[in-house]
C-alpha cells in the first residue's frame, strides 16, 4: 500500500478519534473530571521525572496552562462557581496566554507575519461576556460565541506556527485542528470547548504514549517558500477581520466613515 494512503489513514482515524473522544467528554461529568483533571495530576509525577526529554519548554507550558483551562471551565459548568461571572473572564484570559505563548515562541526564531496574526487574534478575541454556560442543555456545555471568521483565522495562524515549528507534526494538527470546527460547524459556540478537550488528549498522549512512528511523520512536508506564504495569508486574513471588525463597530455605534470637515 502506498505511503501515503497510510498516512493520510491514520491521520483520518485519528481525526475520528479525537471526535469520539470530544463527544464523550462532553456528555460525560465523571468523565471530563477524571480524564481532564485527575489524570494529568496523577501522571505529573511521572512526567516530571520518569518521561522522555523530547517535550520542548513550550510544550510542558501548553500542557499545563490546557490544565488550568479545563480546570475553570469544568468548574464554571458543574458548580457555583457558574454564578461567578469572573471564572468566564479568567477563561478568556487563558485563551489569551495560549495564543501569547504561540506568538512569542514564533517571534523568538525570527517568524514576523504569524506572530503578528497572532497578535491581531488576541485584538480581536470575543470578550468573557460571550462566555456562558447553556443551562438548557442535560450536559450544561460551555459555549462560547465566536465568530466563524475568527475561527478560520486561528485555525490557519496555529497550523502556519505548527508547520514553522514543528514541522513533523503537521498531518497530526490538522486532524487535531479540524475536529474542533467541524464539531462548531453542526454546534456553533462549541468550537472553544472541544478545542480545549481536543488539545489536551493530544498533549496527554504526547507526554505519555509512545512516539509516533518516524515513517507517519510530515518533516518532508516543509518548505521554506511555503512558510512564508502560509504566514502572509494568515496575516492578511486578520487584517482583513479586524478592519471588517472596526468598520462593522463604527456602523453599529453610528459613527460615521468619512472624516469630519476641520476646515469651518
Amino acid at each position: 500500500m502506498p505511503a501515503i494512503l497510510i498516512t493520510t489513514g491514520f491521520y483520518v482515524a485519528f481525526l475520528i478519534f479525537l471526535l469520539i473522544c470530544n463527544e464523550l467528554l462532553h456528555r460525560s461529568k465523571i468523565l471530563a473530571w477524571s480524564v481532564l483533571v485527575a489524570l494529568p495530576i496523577i501522571l505529573s509525577p511521572y512526567w516530571i521525572f520518569f518521561s522522555n526529554e523530547s517535550q520542548t519548554p513550550f510544550e510542558w507550558a501548553k500542557l499545563y496552562t490546557l490544565f488550568f483551562t479545563c480546570c475553570c471551565v469544568l468548574a464554571y459548568r458543574y458548580t457555583s462557581f457558574e454564578k461567578t461571572k469572573w471564572i468566564s473572564f479568567f477563561v478568556y484570559g487563558l485563551l489569551i496566554i495560549n495564543i501569547f505563548e504561540a506568538a512569542f515562541t514564533d517571534f523568538t526564531i525570527h517568524h514576523i507575519f504569524n506572530p503578528l496574526a497572532g497578535i491581531l487574534l488576541i485584538i480581536t478575541i470575543p470578550s468573557h461576556h460571550h462566555i456562558d454556560v447553556d443551562n438548557k442543555s442535560p450536559y450544561k456545555d460551555l459555549i462560547y460565541t465566536i465568530p466563524f471568521g475568527w475561527i478560520i483565522g486561528y485555525t490557519l495562524w496555529n497550523l502556519t506556527f505548527v508547520y514553522n515549528n514543528f514541522p513533523d507534526f503537521t498531518a497530526l494538527h490538522m486532524a487535531i485542528l479540524g475536529a474542533p470546527l467541524i464539531v462548531d460547524v453542526f454546534r456553533r459556540g462549541h468550537w472553544f470547548q472541544t478545542r480545549l478537550f481536543t488539545l489536551t488528549i493530544r498533549l496527554l498522549l504526547d507526554f505519555t504514549g509512545p512516539d509516533i512512528p518516524q515513517s507517519l511523520l510530515t518533516k518532508n512536508w516543509f518548505n521554506h517558500t511555503a512558510a512564508i506564504v502560509l504566514g502572509l495569508c494568515s496575516l492578511l486574513w486578520m487584517i482583513g477581520l479586524t478592519l471588517y471588525n472596526w468598520h462593522t463597530t463604527r456602523t453599529l455605534t453610528g459613527i460615521p466613515d468619512n472624516k469630519p470637515n476641520l476646515v469651518q
